[in-house]
Protein backbone atom coordinates (compact mmCIF):
# COMPACT_ATOMS: atom_id res chain seq x y z
CA UNK A 1 0.00 0.00 0.00
CA UNK A 2 1.61 3.54 -0.93
CA UNK A 3 1.96 5.32 1.97
CA UNK A 4 -0.53 8.14 0.89
CA UNK A 5 -2.96 5.65 1.05
CA UNK A 6 -1.54 4.14 4.48
CA UNK A 7 -1.87 7.74 5.70
CA UNK A 8 -5.31 8.37 4.81
CA UNK A 9 -6.43 4.56 6.65
CA UNK A 10 -5.12 6.03 9.60
CA UNK A 11 -6.72 9.80 9.56
CA UNK A 12 -10.51 7.78 8.60
CA UNK A 13 -9.80 5.64 11.33
CA UNK A 14 -9.34 8.50 13.98
CA UNK A 15 -12.49 10.44 12.04
CA UNK A 16 -14.99 8.71 13.79
CA UNK A 17 -16.17 7.62 9.78
CA UNK A 18 -17.81 4.18 10.71
CA UNK A 19 -14.88 2.04 8.24
CA UNK A 20 -18.18 0.27 7.71
CA UNK A 21 -19.03 2.80 5.04
CA UNK A 22 -15.82 3.02 2.98
CA UNK A 23 -12.78 1.13 1.79
CA UNK A 24 -9.19 1.80 1.33
CA UNK A 25 -7.42 -0.26 -1.45
CA UNK A 26 -9.50 -3.07 -0.77
CA UNK A 27 -12.61 -4.41 -1.98
CA UNK A 28 -15.70 -3.15 -0.14
CA UNK A 29 -19.35 -0.91 0.07
CA UNK A 30 -19.40 2.42 0.49
CA UNK A 31 -16.88 5.20 -0.76
CA UNK A 32 -13.52 3.40 -2.09
CA UNK A 33 -9.93 4.41 -3.00
CA UNK A 34 -8.37 1.72 -4.60
CA UNK A 35 -4.51 1.80 -6.22
CA UNK A 36 -4.32 0.00 -9.74
CA UNK A 37 -0.80 0.73 -9.81
CA UNK A 38 -0.83 2.70 -12.84
CA UNK A 39 -3.83 4.69 -11.80
CA UNK A 40 -5.65 5.65 -8.06
CA UNK A 41 -9.60 4.71 -8.75
CA UNK A 42 -12.06 6.11 -6.24
CA UNK A 43 -15.52 5.44 -6.71
CA UNK A 44 -18.91 4.36 -4.65
CA UNK A 45 -19.45 0.60 -4.71
CA UNK A 46 -22.71 -0.68 -4.08
CA UNK A 47 -23.67 -4.47 -3.94
CA UNK A 48 -20.54 -4.95 -6.59
CA UNK A 49 -22.01 -2.50 -8.80
CA UNK A 50 -19.13 1.19 -8.86
CA UNK A 51 -21.00 4.55 -9.84
CA UNK A 52 -19.19 7.26 -10.03
CA UNK A 53 -15.70 6.05 -10.79
CA UNK A 54 -12.71 8.58 -11.39
CA UNK A 55 -9.37 7.86 -12.13
CA UNK A 56 -6.30 10.10 -11.20
CA UNK A 57 -2.89 9.77 -12.00
CA UNK A 58 -1.67 12.12 -8.68
CA UNK A 59 -2.34 10.30 -5.85
CA UNK A 60 -3.25 13.30 -3.66
CA UNK A 61 -6.04 14.41 -6.11
CA UNK A 62 -7.30 10.90 -5.53
CA UNK A 63 -7.11 11.51 -2.15
CA UNK A 64 -8.78 15.11 -1.73
CA UNK A 65 -11.89 13.68 -4.02
CA UNK A 66 -12.09 10.35 -1.77
CA UNK A 67 -11.93 12.92 1.34
CA UNK A 68 -14.55 15.30 -0.52
CA UNK A 69 -16.90 12.83 -1.11
CA UNK A 70 -17.02 10.85 2.52
CA UNK A 71 -16.90 14.00 4.30
CA UNK A 72 -19.55 15.97 2.34
CA UNK A 73 -22.21 12.45 3.12
CA UNK A 74 -24.86 14.13 5.57
CA UNK A 75 -25.88 11.27 6.59
CA UNK A 76 -22.26 9.91 7.98
CA UNK A 77 -21.50 13.14 9.40
CA UNK A 78 -24.19 14.00 12.10
CA UNK A 79 -23.82 14.85 14.90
Amino acid sequence: MRPELSALKKEMEESGINKYCYAIDEAGEGYCIYDARSVIEVDVSERGNRYDLQTFTDVNAAIKRFKEMVFSDTVLNKK
